[in-house]
Protein backbone atom coordinates (compact mmCIF):
# COMPACT_ATOMS: atom_id res chain seq x y z
CA UNK A 1 0.00 0.00 0.00
CA UNK A 2 1.05 3.92 -1.16
CA UNK A 3 1.73 6.95 1.14
CA UNK A 4 2.67 10.00 1.85
CA UNK A 5 3.85 13.08 3.56
CA UNK A 6 1.30 15.28 2.07
CA UNK A 7 -1.27 12.61 0.75
CA UNK A 8 -0.52 12.97 -2.44
CA UNK A 9 1.44 10.76 -5.16
CA UNK A 10 2.28 12.41 -8.60
CA UNK A 11 3.31 9.40 -11.01
CA UNK A 12 3.57 9.58 -15.12
CA UNK A 13 1.54 12.80 -14.78
CA UNK A 14 -1.56 11.26 -12.76
CA UNK A 15 -2.15 12.31 -9.22
CA UNK A 16 -3.49 9.63 -6.44
CA UNK A 17 -4.76 10.76 -3.39
CA UNK A 18 -3.12 7.85 -0.57
CA UNK A 19 -3.24 7.80 3.40
CA UNK A 20 0.25 9.61 5.26
CA UNK A 21 0.77 6.69 6.98
CA UNK A 22 -0.76 3.47 7.27
CA UNK A 23 -0.77 1.52 10.61
CA UNK A 24 0.73 4.60 12.04
CA UNK A 25 3.72 3.62 9.85
CA UNK A 26 4.56 7.43 7.92
CA UNK A 27 7.48 8.61 6.62
CA UNK A 28 9.04 10.29 9.50
CA UNK A 29 9.18 7.01 11.63
CA UNK A 30 10.77 5.28 8.20
CA UNK A 31 13.21 8.00 7.87
CA UNK A 32 14.14 7.76 11.13
CA UNK A 33 14.82 3.83 10.68
CA UNK A 34 16.59 3.63 7.53
CA UNK A 35 18.75 6.34 7.90
CA UNK A 36 17.57 8.39 4.49
CA UNK A 37 15.22 10.74 3.52
CA UNK A 38 11.83 9.60 2.88
CA UNK A 39 8.53 10.91 1.93
CA UNK A 40 6.55 8.07 1.20
CA UNK A 41 6.03 4.69 -0.36
CA UNK A 42 4.89 3.66 -3.61
CA UNK A 43 3.00 -0.18 -3.32
CA UNK A 44 1.48 -2.31 -5.76
CA UNK A 45 -1.50 -0.52 -5.69
CA UNK A 46 -0.72 2.25 -7.69
CA UNK A 47 2.12 0.46 -9.54
CA UNK A 48 -0.57 -2.08 -10.82
CA UNK A 49 -2.05 0.97 -12.61
CA UNK A 50 0.91 0.85 -14.84
CA UNK A 51 2.33 -1.95 -17.00
CA UNK A 52 5.41 -2.45 -14.66
CA UNK A 53 8.54 -4.57 -14.82
CA UNK A 54 10.41 -5.34 -11.90
CA UNK A 55 14.05 -6.75 -12.32
CA UNK A 56 18.01 -7.37 -11.10
CA UNK A 57 19.98 -4.30 -11.95
CA UNK A 58 23.77 -5.32 -13.13
CA UNK A 59 24.75 -3.57 -9.37
CA UNK A 60 22.01 -6.31 -8.14
CA UNK A 61 19.85 -3.70 -6.71
CA UNK A 62 15.81 -3.82 -7.52
CA UNK A 63 15.41 -1.80 -10.90
CA UNK A 64 11.46 -0.82 -11.60
CA UNK A 65 10.50 -0.15 -15.51
CA UNK A 66 7.03 1.41 -15.31
CA UNK A 67 4.92 1.81 -18.56
CA UNK A 68 6.40 -1.18 -20.03
CA UNK A 69 4.85 -2.99 -23.37
CA UNK A 70 6.81 -5.79 -22.43
CA UNK A 71 5.26 -9.57 -23.94
CA UNK A 72 4.42 -12.06 -21.59
CA UNK A 73 3.42 -15.08 -21.24
CA UNK A 74 -0.37 -16.18 -20.99
CA UNK A 75 -0.41 -17.53 -17.56
CA UNK A 76 -1.53 -15.16 -14.74
CA UNK A 77 -0.37 -16.37 -10.85
CA UNK A 78 -2.00 -13.07 -9.17
CA UNK A 79 -4.97 -12.28 -7.42
CA UNK A 80 -5.34 -8.86 -5.81
CA UNK A 81 -6.85 -8.91 -2.22
CA UNK A 82 -7.51 -5.93 0.02
CA UNK A 83 -5.25 -3.72 -1.62
CA UNK A 84 -2.46 -6.36 -1.62
CA UNK A 85 -1.34 -7.96 -4.38
CA UNK A 86 -1.24 -11.86 -4.52
CA UNK A 87 0.11 -14.68 -5.98
CA UNK A 88 -0.20 -18.49 -6.13
CA UNK A 89 3.12 -20.85 -6.09
CA UNK A 90 3.99 -23.67 -5.29
CA UNK A 91 6.12 -24.13 -1.96
CA UNK A 92 7.41 -28.22 -1.79
CA UNK A 93 4.88 -29.22 -4.53
CA UNK A 94 2.00 -27.67 -2.53
CA UNK A 95 -0.27 -24.54 -3.74
CA UNK A 96 0.35 -21.71 -1.50
CA UNK A 97 -0.92 -18.27 -1.04
CA UNK A 98 1.44 -15.69 -0.71
CA UNK A 99 1.95 -11.76 -1.11
CA UNK A 100 4.59 -10.62 -3.90
CA UNK A 101 6.40 -7.78 -1.48
CA UNK A 102 9.12 -5.64 -3.70
CA UNK A 103 10.47 -3.84 -0.89
CA UNK A 104 10.83 -7.46 0.77
CA UNK A 105 14.55 -8.80 1.02
CA UNK A 106 13.60 -12.06 2.18
CA UNK A 107 10.92 -13.99 1.76
CA UNK A 108 9.27 -15.47 4.23
CA UNK A 109 7.53 -18.89 5.34
CA UNK A 110 4.72 -19.24 8.08
CA UNK A 111 6.64 -21.00 10.73
CA UNK A 112 4.27 -24.59 10.78
CA UNK A 113 4.88 -24.93 6.88
CA UNK A 114 8.40 -25.59 7.63
CA UNK A 115 8.91 -26.96 10.66
CA UNK A 116 10.51 -30.10 9.29
CA UNK A 117 13.26 -27.69 7.58
CA UNK A 118 16.64 -27.48 8.49
CA UNK A 119 17.43 -24.18 10.01
CA UNK A 120 20.54 -22.67 7.84
CA UNK A 121 21.58 -19.46 9.79
CA UNK A 122 19.98 -16.42 11.43
CA UNK A 123 19.70 -13.17 9.80
CA UNK A 124 18.33 -9.53 10.45
CA UNK A 125 15.92 -7.66 8.51
CA UNK A 126 13.54 -4.55 9.26
CA UNK A 127 9.96 -4.45 9.22
CA UNK A 128 8.13 -1.14 10.56
CA UNK A 129 4.94 -2.92 10.69
CA UNK A 130 6.44 -4.95 13.91
CA UNK A 131 8.37 -2.50 15.58
CA UNK A 132 11.91 -2.09 13.62
CA UNK A 133 15.00 -4.91 13.14
CA UNK A 134 13.61 -8.27 14.38
CA UNK A 135 15.72 -11.89 13.49
CA UNK A 136 14.88 -14.54 11.61
CA UNK A 137 15.97 -18.15 10.74
CA UNK A 138 16.52 -19.04 7.16
CA UNK A 139 15.48 -22.56 5.74
CA UNK A 140 15.37 -23.51 1.68
CA UNK A 141 12.27 -25.12 0.33
CA UNK A 142 11.74 -25.95 -3.23
CA UNK A 143 9.34 -23.44 -5.37
CA UNK A 144 7.75 -23.37 -8.39
CA UNK A 145 4.90 -21.45 -9.99
CA UNK A 146 3.08 -24.64 -11.67
CA UNK A 147 3.37 -28.20 -11.94
CA UNK A 148 4.92 -27.22 -15.68
CA UNK A 149 7.80 -24.95 -14.22
CA UNK A 150 11.02 -25.93 -13.32
CA UNK A 151 11.55 -25.89 -10.06
CA UNK A 152 14.30 -23.64 -8.16
CA UNK A 153 15.24 -23.75 -4.55
CA UNK A 154 14.65 -20.57 -2.45
CA UNK A 155 15.60 -19.32 0.71
CA UNK A 156 12.79 -18.36 3.24
CA UNK A 157 12.86 -16.62 6.49
CA UNK A 158 10.76 -17.65 9.45
CA UNK A 159 9.31 -15.77 12.44
CA UNK A 160 6.83 -15.57 14.63
CA UNK A 161 6.35 -11.89 14.11
CA UNK A 162 5.54 -12.11 10.91
CA UNK A 163 3.94 -15.15 11.17
CA UNK A 164 1.07 -13.48 13.35
CA UNK A 165 1.05 -10.67 10.54
CA UNK A 166 0.39 -13.12 7.62
CA UNK A 167 -2.21 -15.27 9.95
CA UNK A 168 -4.14 -11.60 10.28
CA UNK A 169 -4.16 -11.82 6.43
CA UNK A 170 -5.41 -15.53 5.96
CA UNK A 171 -1.29 -16.00 3.56
CA UNK A 172 1.13 -18.50 4.06
CA UNK A 173 3.98 -16.41 3.04
CA UNK A 174 5.85 -13.70 1.51
CA UNK A 175 7.43 -13.82 -1.95
CA UNK A 176 10.29 -10.75 -1.18
CA UNK A 177 12.83 -8.96 -4.16
CA UNK A 178 15.22 -12.45 -4.01
CA UNK A 179 12.59 -14.01 -6.81
CA UNK A 180 13.82 -11.56 -9.10
CA UNK A 181 17.46 -13.55 -9.23
CA UNK A 182 15.25 -15.90 -11.17
CA UNK A 183 11.80 -14.23 -12.71
CA UNK A 184 11.40 -10.71 -14.14
CA UNK A 185 8.02 -9.62 -12.30
CA UNK A 186 5.64 -8.01 -14.37
CA UNK A 187 2.63 -7.13 -13.37
CA UNK A 188 -0.73 -5.52 -14.99
CA UNK A 189 -3.84 -4.24 -13.19
CA UNK A 190 -4.38 -7.77 -11.00
CA UNK A 191 -2.40 -9.70 -13.22
CA UNK A 192 0.97 -11.20 -12.65
CA UNK A 193 3.50 -12.37 -14.97
CA UNK A 194 6.56 -14.62 -14.93
CA UNK A 195 9.53 -14.10 -17.39
CA UNK A 196 12.55 -15.98 -16.82
CA UNK A 197 15.89 -13.87 -15.83
CA UNK A 198 18.46 -14.40 -19.48
CA UNK A 199 15.65 -14.71 -21.87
Amino acid sequence: MSFHSTGVITLCGEKYDVPRNILNVSPEYLQQNVGQEVNGMIGTDILAKHPTTFNLHQSGQESIIMDDDVACDTTNYGFPIMGIFGVCINVNDVPRRMIFDTGAPFSYLVGNLASHKTIERQERDFSPLIGGEFEIDIVTASVSFSDTQNKFNLEFGISPKIDTILRILAFDGIIGSDILRYYRIHIRESDFYLLPQGK
